[in-house]
């Protein structure tokens, strides 16, 4: 594999854009569930509406109506945490755009290290997950999860980002 070496100066936009496509992705089996659940509660709490009325105790409406309370708290947590998630990162973006943050990503044989004037990760292939490419982001999960890496295609441009996914490609099989 030939050593590709990519700096890029720190965006708030593309920034934003970045989480914003880590969030979906990370979310998308919740969004999913709860609302498969939450018609599901409709479902039950219709259909104890129309068949439990005359019961001395209506079970499918206690149980519709109790599943849509519950899952009406899970998607206000969900939202709670998705305002406070964007939150933190506006005010990364922020700070980054004061310190005028550049990143520097080295992909090679040896593995993939990422530098800015904080922090430094130099990191082996063999630490990281398969390539996920999301919404025209590349995004690297290790393993154990932790930290990601994404780079995005506005970020990049066209002809670096697909010879960045080929490479990427071709060291993941």
């Amino acid at each position: 594999m030939q050593e590709k070496v990519i700096q890029i100066p720190f965006n708030s936009k593309f920034f934003l854009e970045s989480h914003k496509a880590i969030w979906d992705f990370s979310n998308k089996k919740h969004l999913k569930l709860y609302a498969f659940y939450t018609i599901l509660s409709l479902l039950t709490l219709i259909s104890g509406w129309n068949f439990d009325r005359r019961d001395a105790f209506p079970v499918g409406i206690a149980l519709g109506s109790s599943l849509l309370f519950y899952f009406f708290v899970k998607w206000v947590e969900f939202f709670e945490r998705r305002v406070k998630y964007f939150s933190k990162v506006k005010t990364k973006a922020v700070r980054f755009a004061q310190e005028s943050m550049e990143s520097t990503y080295i992909f090679s044989d040896n593995g993939f290290e990422c530098t800015d004037k904080e922090k430094s990760f130099k990191l082996v292939w063999s630490l990281f997950k398969p390539i996920t490419i999301y919404k025209d982001n590349i995004l690297l999960f290790l393993k154990d999860g932790g930290v990601i890496f994404s780079i995005g295609r506005s970020e990049l441009g066209g002809t670096e980002y697909d010879e960045l996914c080929d490479i990427l490609r071709e060291k993941f099989g």
